[in-house]
């Protein structure tokens, strides 16, 4: 069930409960008997947190106007490269 909005010209806001898709556009005012209209709202939904909706419009963003790297990002620490044990890799080219 979903809960719709409703606004009586006499009484002001109603709200009834419908299934969802059900709704019809007018329904009777309880209290004085005309009729009254559907009112669109926007659904009650919660605010999700920030750092989610910035990652969302970076995204949107980088489909029309990716951004353009200019240089290898320095951040981090630098591992010294791994090298194996094995022997059958001793004459493979070192980094």
């Amino acid at each position: 069930m979903v809960l719709y909005q409703y606004r009586c010209d006499e009484d002001g806001d109603i709200e009834v409960f419908f299934p969802m898709g059900t709704a019809p556009a007018a329904v009777r005012c309880e209290a004085c008997g005309s009729s009254a209209r559907r009112v669109f709202t926007k659904p009650m939904m919660p605010h999700p947190q920030q750092d989610i909706v910035a990652a969302i419009d970076n995204a949107q963003k980088s489909a029309h106007e990716p951004a353009v790297v200019k240089s290898i990002p320095t951040s981090g620490q630098k591992r010294p490269p791994h090298f194996a044990n094995d022997a059958r890799q001793y004459k493979l080219p070192r980094p």
